[in-house]
């Protein structure tokens, strides 16, 4: 079968934050024919979008996910 690569890349312009303050994800160094991105930061909800915009309402540490899916 044919392989098909994909790569997701999560960067952020910061390392941590204040409760309630704006980080901003981006995906834009993920690589292949991208058609969705999902990304998941562990708080029962999933948001749609290459970069987007998050503020933790708890002081904690948390884990991020990105899942990245083509058109095939």
């Amino acid at each position: 079968g044919k392989e098909y690569k994909l790569r997701a890349d999560i960067a952020t312009d910061r390392t941590g934050a204040y409760v309630w303050e704006e980080i901003t994800f981006d995906a834009n160094g993920s690589e292949g024919d991208i058609v969705s991105y999902l990304w998941d930061f562990g708080e029962g909800d999933v948001v749609r979008g290459k970069n987007v915009t998050r503020a933790f309402e708890e002081s904690a540490y948390y884990n991020v996910y990105l899942t990245v899916t083509d058109s095939k």
